[in-house]
């Protein structure tokens, strides 16, 4: 299980939004490097931390800090769920196009129509997915605990 902190902003339902902070495994977007391509990038398009919409299994309220968890094979699935059929579909389109041109000229436009065509459909292929993985709720994220705030170490001094 992939596991995270974060602090509960709104509870809707049985779902939490969760503040949590991006973590990268070189962590040169924590310190802003200006020499991370990334990093540059990452704070010029945004600016605060995302909100994550998480299943509440223990009744978090907001204000208070949690660890919440994704399981191991959720990435694996989402990202094969979304890449996956929007990149065969766009090689599909581009093939499909290529034998269909009888010239030179006219194989290079089919080729690039159907590689658009099949990359559209490979959008909606995967937003269907999602939407089938999300009602599933096999690959949600889920609050794990609250963090005790007496257990938290703070070398800085000021409160939590």
């Amino acid at each position: 299980m992939n596991e995270t902190e974060g602090l509960v902003v709104r509870v809707e339902g049985a779902s939490a939004l969760i503040q949590a902070n991006r973590q990268s495994s070189c962590s040169g977007c924590s310190k802003g490097s200006s020499s991370c391509g990334t990093a540059s990038l990452l704070g010029f398009f945004e600016r605060q931390a995302p909100l994550y919409k998480v299943r509440n299994d223990i009744g978090a309220q907001p204000g208070e800090r949690v660890r919440i968890g994704l399981p191991d094979n959720a990435l694996l699935k989402g990202a094969t769920a979304i890449y996956l059929p929007a990149v065969t579909l766009l090689l599909g389109g581009a093939i499909a196009g290529h034998l269909l041109g009888t010239t030179a000229a006219a194989s290079e436009a089919y080729s690039v129509g159907g590689a658009v065509l099949g990359l559209v459909l490979g959008f909606f292929w995967s937003r269907r997915q999602s939407a089938r993985m999300n009602a599933g709720g096999t690959c949600h994220a889920v609050v794990l605990s609250r963090i005790n705030p007496q257990s938290v170490v703070n070398f800085y001094g000021d409160h939590q």
